[in-house]
């Protein structure tokens, strides 16, 4: 593909290295417009933006929901940054006024979540709450831990069946290798042809051996995947049992120092704020990921030679030869149109008795 810079009789000559700036100029500029309009030199990510947080936390009922939808949403930020610390070059990433890594955005969400979030909610925040809304917070966390209770029984089949596909997979690709061995053998002793068939086909199996590793890897990363969902079920279990019970213990009467109105709403937008901001951090971490990795100017086009300055005629013989085909195709509808157009005159011209007599003498 080319890109040209036609140059008419009606503008004056560029000089060469205006010429070549304006060339490159404009594959640079495609390529920013295909990158930042069209998004194509992205990751295809589905981040978590911060309107999802404050609507969220708009909606509920209670401060305990509000908190604990906050609290899932820490847990969802951290399975997002991640993600994004996973892609090539991120761990060289530095965001914010702090220089943060994604590393230290994951640490600081965790610490947040372990000594803040839930020390606050279990501890003293359902103290604060008024008999209606703990009779209300007890039946949402009841069926919290019932419908956690059903995930995890999901969660348990899911390792079983993919390791049974795994151990499946990987002995019907132990019995292929051993034929496909075993009938090279055989075959040791044939002609030349022979041996070059059974060359062929060793190296299609060794192509079909890459693409069997990639897929008992990917097995193998889901398996595990799978363990560490399971877990993170269990420990959500765990947090809301040991929140119902504490707070059945404060409707029976155990109330300790308990967070007044005004300080649980504080502290609260305190822990939005961060949050929020670390996932502000996360989207730009993502763009600048994207952007060093995935330049436009190395991935969307290649220079594979350098420019070049000729000087051709107004008209080329081509266009010349296409107007001149063009000339003799309508000179041929005219002469055709002139010759039709004559013979319907003559027909249509009246004939005189004395034409007539004429004509037979001359018979």
């Amino acid at each position: 593909m080319y890109l040209r810079f036609i140059l008419s009789s009606r503008l004056a000559s560029l000089p060469r290295p205006l010429l070549e700036k304006v060339l490159n100029d404009v594959l640079v500029e495609w390529a920013r417009q295909v990158a930042t309009q069209k998004g194509s030199l992205k990751y295809q990510l589905d981040l978590l933006t911060p309107n999802v947080i404050l609507k969220d936390t708009l909606n509920t009922q209670t401060t305990l929901i509000r908190y604990d939808l906050l609290r899932r949403h820490v847990g969802r930020a951290m399975s997002q940054l991640a993600v994004v610390t996973a892609l090539p070059g991120a761990s060289t990433i530095r965001v914010g006024e702090g220089n943060f890594s994604l590393t230290d955005l994951r640490t600081n969400l965790a610490d947040l979540l372990e000594f803040q979030l839930n020390p606050l909610i279990r501890r003293r925040l359902i103290y604060a709450l008024t008999p209606a809304e703990a009779s209300l917070n007890v039946l949402y966390l009841e069926d919290r831990v019932l419908e956690l209770r059903r995930i995890r029984e999901t969660a348990d089949t899911r390792p079983t069946q993919l390791q049974a596909a795994l151990q499946t997979f990987t002995a019907e690709s132990a019995s292929s290798q051993s034929a496909s061995t075993s009938g090279e053998a055989a075959g040791a002793g044939a002609i030349s042809t022979q041996l070059s068939d059974t060359f062929l086909d060793r190296l299609i199996d060794i192509a079909g051996q890459s693409g069997a590793m990639e897929y008992r890897q990917d097995l193998t990363n889901r398996i595990i995947a799978a363990g560490e969902e399971g877990l993170q079920v269990d420990q959500d279990i765990a947090f809301y049992q040991e929140t119902l019970r504490l707070l059945r213990e404060a409707m029976r009467g155990a109330r300790p120092e308990a967070l007044r109105p005004e300080d649980v709403t504080e502290a609260f937008d305190a822990i939005q704020a961060r949050v929020i901001e670390t996932l502000e951090l996360t989207s730009e971490a993502y763009e600048r990921v994207s952007e060093s990795t995935l330049n436009p100017r190395t991935t969307l086009y290649r220079i594979v030679g350098p420019f070049s300055v000729r000087t051709v005629a107004a008209r080329s013989a081509q266009s010349l030869a296409t107007t001149g085909a063009a000339a003799v195709v309508i000179s041929i509808m005219f002469l055709l149109g002139f010759i039709v157009v004559r013979g319907m005159f003559v027909r249509q011209l009246p004939v005189t008795p004395g034409d007539r007599g004429s004509r037979d003498t001359a018979a």
